[in-house]
């Protein structure tokens, strides 16, 4: 039940996260986009305490680490990729940092 919770978070973090790149958004949008979205996702995020009991339980137990990977990759891969395509509408520079900031959800994860 601890996982489901914490796919259906990282799902609705991912949905808007796709909605950042989605569209014909310029580069200062999406980069305005992007900010708003950092500035506010975790002070309006309940399942922030969640995410750090899982953190800690992910660095004790292997088991539990390989399961939380194989439920929140999937999201984090499809949300990467939609971060390149955006690479050759918008330009490089205007979605370097985005994808950085995508990847570093899974940091310390794996």
């Amino acid at each position: 039940m601890f996982l489901e919770l914490l796919k259906r978070d990282h799902d609705g973090i991912m949905s808007r996260l796709h909605s950042i790149f989605d569209g014909e958004a310029s580069r200062a949008d999406m980069e305005a986009r992007l900010l708003q979205y950092y500035s506010e996702c975790y002070r309006d995020n309940k399942c922030f305490l969640l995410w750090v009991e899982a953190k800690l339980q992910s660095s004790r137990d292997a088991k539990f680490r390989a399961q939380l990977i194989q439920c929140i990759h999937p999201g984090i891969v499809a949300t990467y990729d939609c971060v390149h395509y955006r690479v050759f509408k918008v330009g490089r520079d205007a979605v370097t940092h985005a994808g950085e900031a995508v990847g570093a959800r899974a940091d310390g994860l794996d």
